[in-house]
């Protein structure tokens, strides 16, 4: 036949080998994440979601056009606006959260502030002209242990020990709406105002500077080496210089375009290694950046029909939580991308029959007793469960200020 020698027939069998193999290897997603989608459906009070932040006791806050949702893994609560009660919510469109070091909720919208105090569960409102009004924005500065505030006329800086007073008011004459605010590991308050430039402002030096126009930026992302990326609608992604906020040092000219809308950039190293950004678009899906060959490298798109692949596109904002996943917020609801090779199964663990929470921090076996297991439930403390049917038999946990049937969250592993 064709392959007469004996070099030519071995040589023929591991192509017969190698080939195969290497076909399946273009056909795997290389990138083999699992998405999924919370909606109204769930128990989330209303599916535009706009911005989610975790706390230190576990638990997952999320802010919508109706409300704020607190999420611990498997069950949502919602705190709305009630009529006549000055303990609720001022308002329930709330497109600014900020958590602090006491685990203080911060929320702002166009009626002002509302801080909630999660071990007495009480709501005050920061409304009237001694505070910022129409908030659009929040962040925690935890250097200054302060929150500071976007709003109409500028931005301000307030602090709550434990009264809350406002310390900085720095008018800024705005043509329109600022949408994000962010402190930078420089000692800068970043702040992002639609369609127009930005403003930097340094508390200590009392200086406050407007940058170079960027069009329209939406995000601010402070990497794990300390760097700051910024993105935006028509803008693109960029690094901002050590040295000052005009320069690019690194971008995408694709992305460079009035017709695609970044909304937030995120990096996820449990996901992605620390090489990779996610550019989070409001029209683009989700795509995956790598900051040194300076190219996107993956794409997300949306098909209902996939079984497996991202869940929405439309999105509002993006959160990289301790535990190594990545929250999006988005229109259509709250996405959670994790992966695969972090999941005790390949879909959503069953909920707990006496425990309310999920969100597992170990497993091992009963050293008496075959099939059963000890579990770690992180915020449930532990439980003993039947490992063929999920059943709890019983369970161990300390009851936590926030609410009488809330559980106390602490652990983080079992052994």
């Amino acid at each position: 036949g064709i392959f007469q020698t004996k070099v030519q027939r071995v040589w023929y069998a591991v192509l017969c080998l190698w080939v195969p193999v290497w076909i399946k290897a273009q056909l795997i997603d290389p990138f083999p994440f699992q998405f999924r989608l919370y909606t109204t459906q769930q128990g989330l009070s209303d599916n535009n979601t706009y911005r989610c932040l975790q706390d230190g006791y576990g638990f997952l806050w999320i802010t919508t056009l109706n409300g704020l949702n607190r999420f611990d893994g498997n069950r949502f609560v919602q705190y709305r606006h009630l009529p006549g009660d000055t303990n609720s919510l001022a308002e329930n469109d709330l497109p600014a959260l900020a958590i602090d070091a006491e685990n203080r909720i911060w929320t702002g919208g166009k009626m002002g502030i509302n801080l909630l105090d999660q071990t007495t569960g009480k709501v005050t409102r920061l409304a009237g002209k001694q505070w910022p009004g129409e908030v659009a924005a929040l962040a925690y500065d935890s250097s200054r242990k302060c929150i500071w505030v976007a709003h109409r006329n500028g931005m301000a800086r307030l602090t709550a020990n434990p009264a809350v007073k406002m310390d900085d008011n720095i008018v800024i004459p705005l043509n329109q709406p600022p949408n994000h605010i962010k402190p930078l590991p420089n000692g800068w308050i970043l702040m992002h105002v639609t369609r127009r430039q930005s403003w930097a402002y340094h508390p200590e030096k009392k200086v406050l500077r407007k940058l170079a126009p960027y069009n329209w930026l939406t995000g601010t992302l402070v990497t794990a080496d300390g760097r700051a990326w910024v993105c935006g609608w028509g803008t693109g992604i960029h690094q901002l210089h050590d040295t000052g906020f005009d320069a690019r040092s690194s971008y995408y000219p694709e992305l460079e375009n009035y017709s695609v809308v970044i909304s937030d950039i995120a990096e996820a190293p449990a996901l992605t290694g620390d090489s990779v950004l996610w550019v989070i678009g409001t029209n683009t899906g989700k795509m995956l950046y790598h900051k040194q060959k300076k190219t996107i490298i993956h794409r997300f798109a949306y098909k209902p029909e996939w079984q497996v692949g991202t869940a929405v596109e439309l999105h509002n904002s993006a959160y990289y939580a301790p535990n190594g996943t990545l929250w999006i917020c988005s229109w259509l609801g709250l996405e959670k991308i994790t992966n695969h090779t972090n999941q005790f199964h390949k879909g959503e663990l069953p909920a707990l029959h006496t425990v309310q929470y999920n969100m597992l921090s170990g497993i091992q076996p009963h050293s008496s007793r075959p099939g059963m297991l000890w579990v770690g439930i992180h915020g449930s403390g532990i439980a003993l469960m039947e490992g063929s049917t999920g059943i709890i038999e019983k369970s161990w946990y300390r009851i936590s200020p926030v609410r009488g049937q809330d559980i106390y969250y602490g652990n983080r592993w079992i052994q």
